[in-house]
């Protein structure tokens, strides 16, 4: 059991250059009234003390910050709910609206034409109206609103290449959806696989032939692992032209498609197995009037076309592809057109696991993030499905070399270190960590022993916000009202922050924090190189 302090860092800018970050407020500021002719060179300082002292705070949003916070996991949750950091991608990612899955549009954005959205007074209330690709537990895609988009500003970012022809940039921190559940970039190579949405078969050569010539699957294999029915995968073939030898087919025994192919007894013993309510041709009660086959049987009362919400002309869709299989959850409604694009491929609701090819550095370049407004909080970006950037605890296993076989926990500060409380909670924590180990012992998977862990437990945390947004953190999470775990490191951002420029967070630390003279001192001194210019 290892016991470490909180720490506050920042990330980008590093160093923090005050005085360039006054400039930019300044001229963002001045564009805004109209008065870049009143620029100079020591000017910045005073403009930006005046828009203060006015309530002019948005124009402090030009200017972003990243830091990196280790604490513990009850003060991370407190600050997840500010939601200031979530996908570190490039602005040229490109989203999809979940209605193109259905067949209805093809609308598609980059994650940096939406930014620019929220601050176009005849476009941002479009952003609520859109739909982005998310994924549920099941594997199924779902649609997702957006509540807030942020950039993150400019940070070294690398390309991730598939096998499917997919690629994405992104920063290390970023989250990725792989078949053991998520993982960081940095932890990620090729050869692993990741979820992406989409059909591979209907846009990549390589793959069918790598899955269906190479590897000598059957086309059924392929069908299912591409997501889709096999008349889609039967089309591709036709498509690429892919074709193998009768000899080669995994599934091929003598007399394959040829007449004989099957003696009296198994005709005899096909046609009991295929008749009656097990027959796709059987129509039972689903006569009609003229004697036709009824396409909707509302086994139950669906209210609207599950994919377009059309109340009129609906039709039975069986999810499992099998015709006899009429059991509720098996039945979708759809209008015409949708049943439609379901069949042919168009309705592309599911994910599949595609192989990493190379991840190479790209350098550094201006980086976003959106937040949605509720669960699944993730989104399908360039075809990848990708989420946060928060440490997360699931697939961590603390047993193993990685982690020196211990866990790391956060010493709490409300605590005195000679007290008997902080005995108490060391003896606490040394039960918890015991019975992790001894679940992981016993078999449990990581995510399973998780259950144990303390909220004292170490987790990391990336943060990117416009100093707007910090201003508000701080007011919030420095006063006496809140818990005395994240005041305390609150405090150490809000020291850190005003040592750099004091004149944007002069008010907020004289409120919160007890100036020493030692503090005085140093803030007079960044005082001083502001006014002459030197940063």
């Amino acid at each position: 059991m290892k016991i470490v302090d909180q720490s506050f860092e920042i990330l980008y800018p590093n160093p923090m250059d005050g005085y360039e970050m006054l400039r930019l407020i300044e001229k963002a500021g001045r564009t805004c009234y109209k008065s870049e002719d009143k620029i100079t060179e020591l000017s910045a300082m005073k403009f930006v003390q005046s828009i203060l002292n006015s309530g002019h705070h948005s124009v402090l949003e030009h200017v972003n910050v990243t830091a990196k916070l280790i604490t513990d996991r009850g003060v991370s949750h407190e600050m997840v709910r500010h939601r200031l950091a979530s996908y570190c991608l490039s602005g040229d990612t490109i989203l999809q609206a979940y209605r193109s899955a259905i067949g209805r549009s093809n609308k598609k954005w980059t994650i940096k034409q939406l930014y620019d959205w929220s601050f176009d007074q005849k476009r941002k209330g479009r952003l609520n109206l859109i739909r982005l690709r998310s994924v549920d537990s099941n594997g199924v895609i779902v649609p997702g609103r957006i509540k807030s988009l942020m950039f993150s500003g400019d940070q070294e970012t690398y390309t991730l290449s598939t096998k499917s022809g997919r690629s994405i940039r992104a920063t290390q921190k970023h989250r990725f959806l792989t078949p053991e559940g998520w993982k960081p970039l940095l932890e990620l190579g090729a050869g692993d696989r990741i979820i992406a949405n989409g059909l591979p078969a209907t846009i990549n050569k390589e793959w069918l032939e790598e899955h269906y010539i190479i590897q000598n699957k059957t086309r059924k294999d392929v069908a299912k692992l591409a997501g889709c029915c096999e008349s889609l995968i039967y089309r591709a073939f036709q498509k690429f032209g892919i074709f193998k030898p009768w000899s080669d087919r995994p599934n091929r025994h003598p007399g394959y498609g040829r007449k004989g192919m099957f003696s009296e007894e198994q005709k005899t013993d096909i046609s009991l197995r295929m008749s009656g309510s097990n027959s796709h041709r059987w129509k039972g009660d689903s006569v009609g009037p003229g004697g036709g086959r009824i396409r909707a049987i509302k086994m139950y009362s669906p209210d609207a076309c599950w994919g377009c919400d059309k109340v009129d002309g609906l039709e039975r869709h069986h999810s499992d592809h099998n015709p006899t299989n009429n059991e509720n959850d098996n039945i979708l409604f759809l209008c015409q057109k949708c049943h439609k694009a379901f069949h042919l491929g168009q309705g592309v609701l599911a994910v599949f696991s595609d192989e990493i090819t190379s991840i190479e550095p790209f350098g550094i370049e201006p980086t976003y993030d959106i937040e949605m407004q509720s669960t699944p909080h993730n989104f399908v970006a360039n075809g990848i499905v990708v989420h946060n950037s928060q440490e997360s605890t699931r697939y961590a296993n603390y047993s193993k070399n990685k982690f020196g076989g211990e866990i790391t926990l956060i010493r709490p500060s409300f605590f005195d270190k000679n007290s008997i409380e902080h005995t108490v909670w060391i003896n606490a924590m040394s039960v918890a960590e015991s019975s992790y180990l001894r679940l992981i012992s016993y078999g449990a998977k990581a995510e399973e022993a998780r259950a144990v862990l303390p909220n004292s437990l170490k987790t990391e945390i990336v943060v990117t916000a416009n100093l707007r947004e910090w201003r508000h953190v701080f007011s919030l999470r420095c006063s006496k009202a809140a818990h005395p775990q994240i005041r305390e490191l609150m405090k150490m951002g809000l020291r850190t922050f005003t040592y750099s420029f004091p004149v944007v967070f002069d008010d907020l630390f004289e409120e919160h924090i007890v100036d020493s003279e030692e503090e005085k001192s140093k803030r007079q001194i960044v005082m001083e190189q502001l006014l002459k210019g030197d940063g």
